[in-house]
């Protein structure tokens, strides 16, 4: 649920501060239609008659170029590659019976939307990676606007740094059901828009898609032992890594592998408005040895983070889970004191 408020108030802010999606190649256009414009006048007849010739000799080329880059319409199973930026893919559709009593909204049918996507290169300063959501415009069987539903779903979208994979689902309600449309639009570190339809039938199965990143991580990374310290602001150094057996059975996650992670941090000065100390969870950003998402894992442990004073330390420990076992990394993102993101990749081999 945080995380689909988050997406709500970033895409709410983008709409607001961007111009539409497609607007650069739009302006690309017309600056060449402009280009091809010849005042005729006394002495230019022939110059004019020359300039319409060859622009009706590069207008079909044109305009198959353009309707190669406009139309991007994809089906299940399709991957939508933009080079050097990600990949996208819908892998499956599927309608639940599962209602949230608590939603205003009361949808004729409610689908749960599997997806992936990999981020090839975008780097952005102010997330920990690209975040790509699918409910943003929603067009169903008889062209009514559809919707967020907020149920319950195995894996929400997350920030995924450059050259790893998100795995995810959205729960997306209709007042017509059947063939639905999902006009997806992603935003690059420079606010440059892309955009491509999904046209989606829930009456089809699954597809195994595999997706893997173009692009390789270049990220400087610490280790167990090792510590990270910001200036006035805080250490943090992961102690250690213990693979566990215990399994919660009232989690929809079914992990090949739980680890526990041990970390210790203390606060040089840091301060905050918002808290009463220098909190820290490591759970918020985990990339297996796959470079595939992974995620906090609820289980209990015998020493969770506190909001520690400065000149205080913590000893804390988390619960992570992943889909293929093996040497997994931390990805840490948090503001300092001064409001500047401060990121450390730790990666943390398991025997």
């Amino acid at each position: 649920m945080k995380k689909k408020l988050i997406s709500l108030l970033i895409a709410t802010t983008l709409t607001l501060s961007l111009t539409a999606c497609g607007s650069s190649s739009e302006t690309a256009a017309s600056k060449e239609d402009n280009s091809s414009v010849v005042e005729v006048g006394p002495g230019n007849e022939s110059k004019a008659a020359d300039k319409a010739e060859a622009a009706a000799v590069e207008e079909p080329e044109t305009d198959d170029k353009a309707a190669s880059e406009e139309d991007r319409i994809y089906g299940l199973g399709d991957v939508w590659s933009v080079k050097d930026k990600f990949s996208l893919v819908i892998t499956g559709v599927k309608e639940t019976e599962e209602r949230n009593s608590y939603a205003d909204e009361d949808p004729a049918a409610v689908y749960i939307v599997d997806y992936m996507y990999t981020n090839d290169g975008i780097v952005d300063s102010v997330t920990n990676g690209l975040y790509i959501a699918v409910d943003d415009m929603i067009v169903d069987a008889d062209g009514e606007m559809g919707y967020t539903y907020y149920n319950s779903i195995d894996r929400y979208a997350c920030d995924a740094p450059v050259g790893t994979l998100c795995r995810a689902q959205e729960d997306i309600g209709v007042n017509n059901p059947g063939e639905f449309t999902l006009k997806v639009r992603v935003w690059d570190e420079n606010y440059d828009c892309y955009q491509a339809d999904f046209v989606l039938n829930p009456d089809e199965e699954p597809v195994e898609v595999t997706l893997e990143s173009t692009a390789k991580q270049t990220d400087e990374v610490l280790t167990i032992g090792d510590t990270w310290t910001v200036d006035d602001q805080w250490k943090l150094t992961v102690t250690g890594v213990t693979e566990v057996e215990e399994r919660n059975e009232f989690t929809d996650y079914t992990p090949a592998a739980v680890y526990r992670v041990d970390y210790t941090y203390e606060n040089l000065g840091y301060t905050s408005s918002y808290s009463d100390g220098l909190f820290i969870n490591l759970d918020d950003l985990i990339v297996d040895v796959n470079n595939e998402i992974g995620y906090g894992y609820p289980l209990t442990v015998s020493s969770n983070p506190k909001e520690t004073p400065i000149g205080a330390k913590c000893k804390a420990q988390t619960m992570i889970g992943v889909d293929h076992p093996g040497t997994f990394r931390i990805y840490f993102h948090k503001y300092d004191g001064e409001d500047v993101a401060q990121r450390q990749v730790f990666e943390i081999p398991v025997k």
